[in-house]
């Protein structure tokens, strides 16, 4: 399956330097996707065997994304090929970036709406926060507080560590020191009161629950009737809260609210208040433009700025043109 010159090299590499370099080469993939990564490349490989293809062309590749696309949907068929694509360039040298294969990746994707996590409110979460008993719904409340300010995703929350926390007395500065995308971020949370809900002072509750010897650094661990456990949080369990926080809101089809519901919700108050997607990629760490530029798109503010701009002439951003009198024609008598 290989090109002629790979063949000629590991012919002439010897063994010892051979292991090195797909050493090397497994741990160029991401640290964290290393196994997926690695299962798309010997699930197509395995495809090629079983299709007695042997070597990696445009159709070869064409054919099984139209395989797949009988089964799969448009993202999924994407990531695939983004996987696909970086591994068989680290072990083939091969670019699988064809142009009638992008094109047919894309004509999957026409007309295809993703499904999106429902969002909170302001309303909603000040409702929570004011009106859920810290009995049960303690540790609920300050993973939604930390979530929404942080625009944090849930495998940061689930891995946020105690000493990530400084109490600066009227503010929480909290850093991420890893995500998805590499970018170390930091966001604070304001102790001044809303509605009657001080967000400081729920965190020190929570934490003044923490039990005295704990063998581990989590900072969220199981809340059970008033009482922590040293238990941490998993990964399975922390994704749930949002739902259960919609359960107890009354919000219609709680179960669209899910463990991005927190990061979305982030976004989506940000951009309503004003902010632009260069201020909405710091906040939460993004380096898509694109998905920045969605949320902004999406931004209720943003709709009723472009209405009164077409409508009044108004832009807070913009300034007005005003049209300059023409000159008067001259007489053609």
């Amino acid at each position: 399956m290989s090109n002629k010159n790979s063949d000629s090299d590991v012919e002439n590499t010897p063994a010892q330097i051979l292991e090195a370099a797909n050493e090397v080469t497994y741990n160029t993939l991401p640290d964290k996707s290393k196994e997926k990564y690695m299962h798309e490349y010997y699930s197509f490989k395995k495809w090629c065997d079983l299709k007695k293809v042997k070597q990696i062309t445009e159709n070869a590749v064409l054919a099984y994304f139209f395989e797949k696309s009988k089964s799969l949907k448009s993202p999924t068929l994407w990531c695939k090929y983004s996987m696909l694509r970086t591994t068989i360039a680290i072990r083939e040298n091969i670019d699988i970036k064809y142009p009638r294969l992008i094109a047919f990746l894309k004509r999957q994707s026409s007309g295809y709406k993703p499904k999106k996590s429902d969002t909170f409110s302001q309303d909603d979460m000040n409702n929570f926060l004011k009106d859920a008993p810290d009995e049960k719904y303690l540790l609920m409340k300050v993973v939604l507080i930390f979530g929404i300010t942080g625009a944090c995703r849930c495998d940061e929350l689930v891995n946020m560590k105690i000493d990530d926390v400084e109490d600066n007395g009227s503010i929480l500065i909290i850093r991420i020191p890893e995500s998805k995308t590499k970018i170390s971020r930091t966001f604070v949370v304001d102790g001044n009161s809303t509605n009657g809900v001080g967000s400081v002072e729920i965190f020190r509750k929570y934490l003044a629950l923490r039990p005295p010897e704990i063998g581990h650094r989590r900072l969220f661990i199981t809340f059970r009737s008033g009482k922590c456990t040293v238990q941490p949080v998993g990964k399975n369990t922390l994704p749930k809260i949002p739902m259960e926080i919609a359960k107890f809101l009354g919000k219609p089809n709680p179960e669209k609210f899910t463990g991005h519901s927190l990061r979305r919700s982030s976004a989506t108050l940000l951009v309503d208040s004003g902010a632009d997607s260069l201020s909405l990629k710091r906040h939460g760490g993004w380096r898509s433009t694109s998905v920045a530029e969605g949320y902004v798109n999406d931004s209720l503010y943003a709709k009723r700025r472009a209405t009164n701009s077409i409508i009044r002439g108004e832009n807070s951003s913009l300034p007005v043109i005003q049209k300059t009198p023409s000159p008067p024609r001259a007489s053609t008598s």
